[in-house]
């Protein structure tokens, strides 16, 4: 990533769209940010929590073209996260469960925005961190999220149904255009760089979004939204603590193992 491009099969995200009308009502219950101010052709970077407060997922909601796509990073299993979704009334809201449909591939590194380029045209360069554009990948539609978490990265998404769509996508990416195909929790190691949020690591160690410093993506002007009483009972009692670091421990092999350092903000 450092000297070229990775290629990183990252559709182990959960996936899921809406259709405009009801699945903004259902979207902003159930996330920490305010949905309702998401513009078209943009995303929005929040959490879902459960019932407690507690991190359940780290999420994108991007506005595209009357559809609303859910992109989730959970840390419980996907038909639990379903069921999750579903339980709050997921299916009167529209959902279309989009994982057998579509694939999702991760271009980061160096060189990932003249990967980009060379698929789509030079407009794609003019494209703002957290945006979504619709284009076509030999005739078929595919969605461009700039959304990574490596600092220079672009994740789109196709239909997969067709097995030679999915082989041209990958022969255009991979040599010779200097690509190394990378397994799919490989650049979370590069979230450390850029200082991105890691729902894996210090996500799953802590799952209190106030401790872990994620109070930007909440929405405190928000009546309600699942894991809110939780939350703001938890705000108002006045924060204690804070993380600031990982402690990893003697002979940790990655970061699931690490020991979360909580400091004390009075300090």
């Amino acid at each position: 990533m450092r000297d070229a491009l990775a290629l990183t099969d990252v559709s182990y995200m959960q996936r899921f769209s809406f259709p405009e009308d009801k699945g903004l009502d259902f979207l902003d219950s159930l996330c920490a940010g305010n949905v309702a101010k998401v513009r078209f052709g943009r995303m929005l970077h929040t959490f879902i929590a459960d019932e407690n407060g507690h991190l359940l997922a780290d999420c994108y909601v991007a506005n595209n073209d009357e559809q609303f796509v859910l992109l989730a990073e959970t840390i419980v299993d996907a038909a639990a996260f379903k069921d999750l979704l579903l339980s709050r009334g997921a299916a009167d809201a529209g959902m279309v469960d989009l994982s057998e449909s579509h694939a999702l591939l991760s271009v980061d590194g160096y060189k990932a925005w003249a990967v980009v380029k060379g698929l789509f045209g030079a407009d794609v360069l003019g494209l703002p961190y957290l945006s979504v554009e619709r284009y076509d990948f030999q005739g078929e539609p595919l969605a461009l999220f700039r959304a990574g978490k490596t600092s220079s990265s672009a994740i789109t998404s196709w239909r997969r149904h067709r097995r030679r769509r999915r082989c041209s996508m990958h022969a255009w990416l991979l040599p010779p255009r200097t690509a190394a195909a990378c397994a799919g929790r490989d650049p979370q190691r590069l979230r450390l760089e850029g200082r991105f949020f890691n729902i894996f690591a210090e996500g799953a160690a802590v799952r209190d979004p106030l401790v872990l410093g994620l109070q930007w993506m909440i929405d405190f002007g928000k009546a309600e939204f699942l894991g809110s009483k939780a939350i703001f009972a938890h705000r108002a009692a006045t924060l204690s603590h804070k993380i600031i670091g990982i402690c990893t421990e003697s002979g940790a092999k990655n970061l699931s193992r690490a020991r979360p350092s909580i400091a004390d903000p009075h300090r």
